[in-house]
């Protein structure tokens, strides 16, 4: 019969998988602390750290396939901008927080896509026209 996987095992999967999805250190802590609405995740049984693993997996198979709460073509959009752009998940992050004031991309709504899709078409025509002045 095999047994159960140990609480440590999964704790450390469950921050491997979040440091995946968000990245190593504190933005992993926060995805945990957010998707379980606790103050503090220590202590928990093996069974809570499961199905924090389970969740942490679920999400990361829906990642790029699912729009947050935008239309599909303005999220495949805005992930063609951000690969355009060479934006990482940290950079991705931080402009939703000081240029939409949203938390996080699931707050992502059509209104805010469109200022998204903006802000990001705006950073690239900018880029284009530093790379020509630079070219001269």
């Amino acid at each position: 019969m095999p047994s159960e996987p140990s609480v440590a095992v999964l704790r450390r999967k469950a921050f491997v998988l979040a440091g995946q999805l968000v990245g190593k250190g504190e933005p992993a802590y926060q995805l945990l602390h957010d998707l379980t609405g606790m103050t503090s995740i220590s202590g928990q049984p093996a069974s809570f750290w499961g199905g924090l693993v389970d969740q942490l997996r679920s999400i990361e198979h829906r990642k790029d396939r699912e729009a947050p709460g935008c239309t599909v073509r303005q999220w495949d959009y805005i992930q063609a901008l951000r690969q355009q752009l060479g934006m990482d998940e940290a950079h991705w992050r931080n402009f939703l927080k000081k240029q939409l004031k949203i938390d996080h991309q699931r707050f992502l709504t059509v209104s805010k896509a469109r200022g998204a899709i903006a802000a990001l078409t705006r950073m690239k025509a900018a880029r284009g026209t530093q790379c020509e002045s630079t070219q001269l």
